[in-house]
């Protein structure tokens, strides 16, 4: 009997001992997990602003690589513009889009349009082509209609076209922009990422502001400057042909936006009449 109480009492022992065992690693398995917990969740707070910051710069490098992408494809458009009216009619006479340089914000805009559109047909060269030619007449159209809603003149006419649309796109041009596409996607675009790569660091962040201010007050004045030189000419077919100096603001038009400098920035640039046909401005006298 005694014998029998001791192993009884042996066999509780052991199985308090054991309960303690398990007690106590369950303890050390919680406070392990708690502590890996912790762990991560400090990896994630240190994670998170990271992710941020890469997010940030992905953000500026994107904006960078697009402001040059205008930047560039706006001076390329120009200078094939003033080829082809040297090539037509022996004349550099084109548009700027900004009084003070080779800019012309249109040819930039529908760069970037047709590279977001398009770039996934690269080495597609006919699809490239067939819809270039309809991206781009469409971009220049609704381009065209913008221009003419806040200026209150056009760019250009394309009416000595047998095939155009309301004398804002023709066939020949869409042409044009089909082949301009392919070389865009297929060559040129690959050649300016190149370019633009190069520029890194603080210091290109800090022009890219520059630019970007300085671009925002050119177009800004290019507007002003078209919509006075419009307003001046719709103002002489009218018979109103005075110049008023009452304002400091009418004071500083008439002195910077000369007809002689507007005629030289928008050689092209179109009123109608009040029956409705388009006359150059500068043929206005």
């Amino acid at each position: 009997m005694k014998k029998k109480m001791q192993k009884e009492e042996v066999s509780t022992k052991k199985t308090k001992a054991k309960d303690v065992r398990i007690d106590s690693a369950k303890k050390i398995n919680t406070k392990s997990k708690i502590k890996n917990a912790e762990e991560i969740s400090k990896k994630k707070a240190n994670v998170k602003p990271k992710v941020e910051k890469i997010e940030q710069q992905l953000k500026e490098r994107k904006f960078h690589k697009y402001l040059w992408y205008l930047i560039i494809f706006s001076i390329l458009g120009l200078i094939l513009e003033c080829v082809i009216n040297f090539i037509k009619a022996k004349t550099t006479d084109t548009p700027f889009l900004v009084t003070t340089g080779p800019f012309c914000i249109f040819y930039g805009i529908g760069a970037i349009l047709t590279i977001l559109c398009l770039q996934q047909y690269k080495g597609k060269k006919i699809k490239l082509f067939i819809i270039g030619c309809i991206l781009m007449s469409a971009i220049q159209y609704a381009l065209s209609f913008i221009l003419e809603t806040i200026v209150g003149a056009r760019l250009w006419n394309y009416t000595w076209s047998k095939f155009n649309i309301n004398g804002r796109v023709c066939l020949e041009y869409a042409i044009l922009w089909g082949i301009i596409t392919v070389i865009l996607i297929e060559v040129l675009k690959d050649f300016v990422d190149k370019i633009i790569n190069l520029m890194k660091g603080k210091v290109s962040t800090i022009v890219d502001i520059i630019l970007t201010m300085l671009i925002a007050t050119l177009i800004m004045f290019t507007i002003w400057s078209a919509r006075t030189y419009a307003t001046r000419a719709k103002e002489t077919l009218a018979g109103q042909n005075y110049i008023s100096n009452n304002t400091n603001i009418e004071i500083f038009q008439n002195t910077v936006f000369t007809n002689e400098r507007m005629e030289k920035i928008f050689p092209k640039l179109r009123v109608n009449d009040e029956y409705g046909n388009t006359i150059m401005i500068k043929d206005i006298k």
